[in-house]
C-alpha cells in the first residue's frame, strides 16, 4: 500500500475508524486521508488529529444512512481529487442485543440494516467511480464485517452466546443478520468490480475493544495495523474476499479462529456491572503533574474473585456510610450507571455520584478524611496537557480524552486506597449541574448487590428455582 495515495475512511469519528486514520497517516507520511463523521465539530479527536496533519488528513460530514448526505460527501471529496486508491466502509452499529429475535421488534433490525448495509451500498455507488479513476494497481474497496454474519459458523456461535448470556437464543441476532446481509451485498459488488481491477475485501477487525464492545480481546491498535497490513497486500490477483485482520483467510468457512467462550462471558459483563466488585474497565491513573500514566490491563470476568456473601463488605461501603451520615441517598450516574442498569455503555477510570449543592463541600471533605481519597486538580493536569507539545500526539488522545471529561466535574477524588475498587477515580457532580432536584425526585430501593463470577449451570441445579420470593 506504499504506493497509494489517497484514503477515504467512512465511519472514523471513534474506535475502529479513528484507529485506521491514526495508522495510515502514521505509516503513510505521503498519503491523504479523507476521514467521515456524522457531525465533524463533535468529533474532537478527529479535529486533534487534522490540526497534527494539515492538509493530509479531510474531514467531511457524512451520515451513512442517508443517500443524499453520502452523495454530498463525495461533491466535497471531488473538489479536491478524482481518485480513490482505497475505501474503507466503517460505519456500524449494534442494535437489539440481548432480546428474542421475535420479541424485540422490528426497529433494531431496519437500524442495524440502515447503517451496516444500507450505508456501505450508498458508499459504493457513490465512491467507486473514484476507485475506477485511481491508477494504483492495489485498490480496493473495504467493508469491516464481522464473523457474527458467518452462516457456516452460526451453531457454534450460537451455542457460545446463548450459553454466557444464559439465553437460549441467539442474543445478537438482529446483528448478525446486517452481517450476513453485508458479506452477500461484498461477495455480489467483488463479482462486478473484481473483473475492472478492484477487489472487495470484506474484513473481519476481530474482538477489538471499543465502545460497543469494551471487553474485546484485542486493543484497537492491533487490529488496525492489521487491517493496514491486509489492505496492503491485497489485489486481484491474491483472490481474497472474506478475512480476518491478522491475515487469516478461509472464504468457504469465514470464522474467527479465536473464538472463545471467554470472549461471550465478556460480552455478559458489558451488560452487567456491579459496584461491589472490581470493575472489568481498564484503570487509568494520572499523576497531578502529568508525567506519570499507568494503565492496567482490563481483568478477564474469569478472574474475578468469588465472595463470601455472608461477610464480605463492598468496595465503596465506606462512601454508602458517609452519605447514611448526611442523610443522602447513593445517586450513581453515567457509563456506570447505565452498565448496572443492563444498557450498553463503554466505562472509564472513574464512576459519577450526584450530590446536593448544599451538602456538596461537606461530604467531600467528608470522603478525604477517609485517607481513601485524595483531591484532583484536573484543570492542572488539562493545563498541563495543552501546554505540553509533547503531548500533542494521537498516542495521548484516550488519556487527554479522559482528563477533559474529568475536567468537567464540579469535583474529582482520586483513590489512594491500598485495596482496590476497579476506579481509579469518583467524579462527583452537585445536583445543580445536573439539572435535578434530588429532593422532588422518587427513591428506588434496589437489592443488595453481590458480585459473582459467571458460570453455566444445568438448569435443575439453578439455585433461583428454590427462592420463594419471586
Amino acid at each position: 500500500m506504499s504506493g497509494a495515495r489517497n484514503y477515504l475512511i467512512i465511519g472514523s469519528s471513534r474506535g475502529i475508524g479513528l484507529g485506521l486514520v491514526q495508522q495510515i497517516l502514521t505509516r503513510y507520511p505521503s498519503a491523504n486521508v479523507y476521514a467521515t463523521a456524522r457531525d465533524v465539530t463533535k468529533a474532537t479527536d478527529l479535529q486533534s488529529l487534522a490540526a497534527l496533519n494539515k492538509d493530509r488528513l479531510h474531514l467531511i460530514t457524512a451520515d451513512a444512512t442517508d443517500p443524499n448526505s453520502i452523495k454530498a460527501a463525495a461533491a466535497e471529496i471531488s473538489q479536491k481529487t478524482d481518485s480513490l486508491d482505497h475505501v474503507i466502509y466503517n460505519a456500524g452499529i449494534l442494535k437489539g442485543v440481548g432480546r428474542n429475535i421475535l420479541d424485540v421488534g422490528i426497529e433494531p433490525l431496519k437500524e442495524n440494516l440502515e447503517t451496516n448495509v444500507f450505508g456501505a451500498y450508498y458508499s459504493a455507488v457513490e465512491f467507486t467511480p473514484f476507485l475506477r479513476n485511481s491508477k494504483f494497481e492495489r485498490k480496493s474497496l473495504v467493508l469491516l464485517s464481522s464473523n457474527f454474519g458467518s452462516m457456516a459458523q452460526a451453531d457454534v456461535l450460537f451455542k457460545l452466546k446463548s450459553a454466557a448470556f444464559g439465553t437460549d437464543f441467539e442474543p445478537t441476532a438482529m446483528y448478525n443478520i446486517s452481517k450476513t446481509t453485508l458479506n452477500r451485498l461484498g461477495k455480489e459488488l467483488d463479482q462486478l468490480l473484481r473483473p475492472e481491477g478492484i477487489p472487495v475485501l470484506l474484513v473481519h477487525p476481530g474482538m477489538v475493544k471499543t465502545d460497543m464492545n469494551p471487553f474485546g480481546e484485542i486493543e484497537i491498535e492491533e487490529s488496525v495495523n492489521g487491517i493496514v497490513d491486509v489492505i496492503g497486500k491485497d489485489s486481484v490477483a491474491e483472490k481474497m474476499l472474506y478475512v480476518g485482520w491478522n491475515a487469516w483467510n478461509d472464504v468457504i468457512n469465514p470464522a474467527f479462529p479465536k473464538t472463545d467462550v471467554n470472549n461471550f462471558i465478556l460480552f455478559q459483563h458489558y451488560f452487567i456491572t456491579k459496584m461491589d466488585c472490581a470493575s472489568p474497565a481498564s484503570t487509568c491513573t494520572i499523576s497531578e503533574d502529568g508525567q506519570g500514566m499507568e494503565i492496567e490491563p482490563k481483568k478477564r470476568a474469569s478472574n474475578l474473585p468469588i465472595p463470601d456473601t455472608n461477610t464480605a463488605e463492598g468496595t465503596i461501603d465506606h462512601v454508602f456510610d458517609i452519605l447514611d451520615k448526611y442523610s443522602h441517598p447513593f445517586i450513581l450516574v453515567g457509563h456506570v450507571a447505565l452498565r448496572w442498569m443492563g444498557c450498553s455503555s463503554s466505562v472509564d477510570a472513574g464512576f459519577d455520584l450526584v450530590v446536593r449543592a448544599g451538602q456538596f463541600p461537606d461530604i467531600v471533605n467528608s470522603l478525604v478524611e477517609t485517607g481513601l481519597w485524595t483531591t484532583y486538580d484536573s484543570f492542572k493536569v488539562l493545563e498541563f496537557f495543552k501546554s505540553d507539545a509533547s503531548r500533542q500526539s494521537p498516542e495521548y488522545i484516550d488519556e487527554r480524552r479522559l482528563i477533559e471529561y474529568l475536567y468537567e466535574a464540579d469535583a474529582v477524588l482520586r483513590w489512594g486506597g491500598t485495596e482496590g475498587i476497579g476506579f481509579s477515580y469518583m467524579r462527583l457532580w452537585t445536583d445543580e449541574t445536573y439539572h435535578i432536584d434530588i429532593n422532588a425526585s422518587p427513591l428506588v430501593e434496589v437489592p443488595e448487590l453481590y458480585p459473582w463470577t459467571p458460570f453455566l449451570v444445568e438448569m435443575e441445579f439453578h439455585p433461583a428455582l428454590r427462592h420463594d420470593d419471586g
